[in-house]
């Protein structure tokens, strides 16, 4: 029988993982600022599909910010 392995994410990163809307998750990111770590903005970007470099945190978090602004531009509230 296999073991099953239980991750407990933090409460808002699992926010920003379900929440659809780039404003939002804008929001949600912002508010995490002073508990995030590398692990946490890795989790982040690899949901977006994009890379964050490495370096300090302040960078990573102003990188990660800026890479949704951008996304943000391109999403829009149309049916398709």
């Amino acid at each position: 029988m296999e073991e099953e392995t239980i991750i407990n994410l933090d409460p808002d990163l699992e926010r920003f993982l379900d929440e659809k809307k780039i404003a939002q998750k804008i929001l949600i990111l912002s508010r995490m600022r002073e508990k995030l770590d590398d692990r946490m903005i890795d989790t982040m970007a690899d949901s977006l599909d994009i890379e964050v470099r490495k370096g300090d945190l302040d960078s990573r978090y102003r990188e990660l910010c800026s890479c949704l602004d951008t996304l943000g531009r391109f999403e829009t509230d149309r049916l398709r």
